[in-house]
């Protein structure tokens, strides 16, 4: 099984450390890039070709994130709060789905639920 792609940028130092740390045990999930700003994330995809983006909310307006899917319309992009008490997932269609706060066990749902392109309950 090929592992998801997972891109992290633009987040708060302490959020990106949570984040990978839910991650670095999971087989199935694989972090390949971190910038620590959304402004080289589009060169970032390009080169690394994630399943999917997580980036830190506000960081990028809606537009921009649209632009993204458009250059790489199978790439989900998770957007989370610093608290992490807002989440959204935008997939190409456009698509946005408001998913609240993510615990430990919801984000990895999420992440193998978007990368596998199925449902996110």
């Amino acid at each position: 099984m090929t592992p998801t792609r997972v891109l992290l940028a633009g987040m708060p130092t302490i959020l990106r450390e949570i984040v990978r740390r839910i991650m670095e045990n999971e087989q199935d999930i694989m972090i390949i890039a971190e910038v620590p700003d959304v402004r080289p994330v589009m060169p970032e995809m390009a080169k690394a070709g994630p399943d999917v983006v997580i980036l830190g909310a506000e960081q990028m307006p809606e537009s921009e994130v649209v632009e993204l899917l458009r250059e790489r319309c199978r790439t989900r992009i998770l957007e989370i709060s610093s608290d992490g008490s807002q989440t959204i997932l935008f997939e190409m269609l456009p698509y946005r789905v408001p998913l609240g706060e993510l615990g430990p066990e919801s984000l990895l749902a999420v992440i193998r639920g978007a990368a596998a392109g199925g449902e996110t309950g």
